[in-house]
């Protein structure tokens, strides 16, 4: 017999059950707070400044976002640049292991694999021109 795995569900369902409880019972706590002597006016002063606040650690929490984003948008540019590396260094290690790669004129085409030296000119034309 399967033993069915039920989702993890009663800590939601007790933050939206807090959360109703709270909106109704929160116009009979304001008139009963209404109630006593209380200067409202400082009550509203330090909402605002909670409201303040509040708005200064949102304000740097987007900063985390942006960065994410300006990050992502530079990767493309850095994969160009990771890649114009490696094809330079298979040109640069052709050449090395290979010196009669690097010859000139007539003489470059003597004694060298022809198919070789062929990909390694179109390497460099494709490249570097």
């Amino acid at each position: 017999m399967k033993r069915r795995v039920r989702p993890q569900r009663s800590g939601m369902v007790r933050l939206i059950g807090l959360l109703l409880v709270a909106a109704v019972a929160s116009p009979a706590l304001l008139l009963a707070f209404a109630q006593w002597d209380t200067n409202w006016n400082q009550l509203s002063a330090i909402g605002q400044a909670y409201g303040f606040a509040t708005v200064l650690l949102n304000g740097v929490a987007l900063l985390g976002p942006v960065r994410t984003l300006r990050h992502q948008a530079r990767q493309p540019e850095i994969s160009v640049y990771l890649a114009q590396r490696q094809i330079l260094w298979e040109i640069a290690k052709a050449e090395m292991d290979d010196v009669r790669l690097l010859r000139t004129g007539r003489a470059a085409f003597e004694n060298v694999d022809l198919a070789r030296c062929t990909i390694h000119i179109n390497q460099y034309f494709s490249f570097c021109l």
